[in-house]
């Protein structure tokens, strides 16, 4: 075996030996794919068996992106439930408010009534006693004025000393009996009025009673409803918890997987690179001319509609994604507002400098710098089939990975560099 084809492939199987030892930590969705192959491989059978695990890889990733997406799913279902039911408490909880102030003014008005009551019962009670001995006392004339009024002619006449007293006494009796007859009325038509108005009073009161007896029960069945939407927020922030939490490691998985599948990017590359004489020179081509299209949908060695491109600094020898496209070459524009599901990265548009888009019409990159200084690139609404555009002027050279079952180029540029195109139709 060539010792210069050797080292490189050494060097990246070791690479990925330690990220998979990091990946063991990880215990929920554990990445099963496995970067190293049996020592007694030839190249050709640890490339094959590398793009085994990536296949089974790509399935783990598609799973976990379902999951993903329903676990995203439920908490704007939840979260929107809380926010609904914490309206509700919120709504309930001032109605409460209310009927407490409510409560306090018909408590205040029940105290003024029964103060009233209470002035109209003591009243009623001084009127009785008044009205009692008034009674009394206007018996005790009534008689004594009976009693005179019965004396005889003859009784008089031997008693003729005592008439005038007895005749000015009569007339006093007759006087004041009048008085207090009237005062009697008068007394009993105010304890009339007063019984009137307390039990007028004492309707109103038992009225009140009633009224604030059912906003007691109210504020009550209010209270126990603000206790159920309550314990219901609980239970669904609880829920939603456990759901950021599912969410939390079904993303890191993501990267996890990201990670991986990039650096079993980097050991197709070394396959691609041990491989490099198989590669048909296809002649000269322009910056811009189209070199092929990008390979519909997902592949054995590929994740979605993207074209993978790289640039080196050398024309020959075993290929490296060295060179930043972004120094002077192209232009990483702003975001896209398409926002990655894994880390949250929002995919910035690349755009045309010293070189060429290598994808025709809206261009956006979905993963930056990995295998070196390579970049993934797609469109909007998906690249699949897009045409692939030369970067740059040069010598266009064409391989076929059979095992990916798909083409790529490379173009040996008139400015002393290459470029590569992976993961065409």
């Amino acid at each position: 075996m060539n010792i210069k084809k050797l080292v490189p492939t050494t060097l990246v199987t070791i690479l990925l030996v330690t990220f998979f030892i990091g990946l063991m930590v990880y215990k929920d969705k554990p990445v099963s794919a496995a970067t190293t192959c049996p020592g007694y491989m030839s190249e050709v059978q640890c490339y094959n068996y590398l793009l085994e695990q990536f296949t089974q890889l790509q399935k783990e990733q598609g799973t976990l992106q379902n999951q993903l997406n329903e676990e995203q799913y439920k908490q704007l279902t939840l979260e929107d439930k809380i926010t609904y039911i914490s309206n509700q408490v919120t709504q309930t909880q001032n109605l409460i408010k209310s009927l407490e102030i409510e409560i306090a003014a018909h408590d205040i008005e029940i105290k003024i009534l029964e103060q009233d009551i209470q002035d109209k019962e003591d009243s009623v009670s001084l009127l009785k006693q008044e009205i009692s001995v008034l009674e009394g006392t206007v018996n005790q004339r009534i008689a004594e004025s009976y009693k005179y009024s019965f004396l005889s002619t003859f009784d008089l006449f031997l008693d003729s000393k005592s008439f005038s007293n007895i005749l000015r006494k009569t007339k006093y009796l007759i006087v004041t009996r009048a008085q207090d007859i009237a005062s009697l009325e008068d007394y009993a038509q105010k304890a009339t009025e007063l019984k009137r108005e307390e039990d007028a009073l004492s309707v109103q009161k038992a009225d009140l009673v009633t009224k604030q007896n059912g906003i007691l029960a109210e504020r009550s069945d209010l209270a126990a409803q603000n206790k159920s939407l309550e314990a219901q927020i609980a239970e669904k922030n609880s829920l939603l918890a456990q759901s950021q939490a599912k969410s939390a490691s079904l993303l890191s998985a993501l990267r996890q997987n990201k990670t991986l599948q990039a650096q079993l990017d980097a050991a197709i590359i070394t396959w691609i690179n041990a491989h490099m004489g198989e590669i048909v020179n296809s002649g000269p081509v322009a910056r811009g001319s189209i070199i092929g299209y990008v390979y519909p949908g997902s592949g054995k060695c590929s994740t979605g509609a993207h074209l993978h491109f790289g640039i080196d600094t050398r024309t020959s020898g075993t290929f490296t994604a060295s060179v930043d496209p972004f120094a002077g070459y192209l232009v990483w524009g702003e975001g896209s507002g398409i926002i990655s599901p894994s880390d949250g990265w929002n995919y910035p548009y690349v755009r045309s400098n010293m070189y060429q888009v290598p994808i025709a019409g809206t261009v956006i990159m979905t993963q930056d710098y990995h295998s070196g200084r390579a970049i993934d690139l797609s469109r909007p609404n998906g690249a699949a089939n897009a045409p692939v555009l030369s970067a740059y002027g040069g010598t266009l050279y064409r391989g076929y990975d059979s095992n990916c079952q798909q083409n790529y180029a490379i173009v040996v540029q008139s400015d002393g560099k290459r470029s590569i195109y992976v993961h065409l139709r």
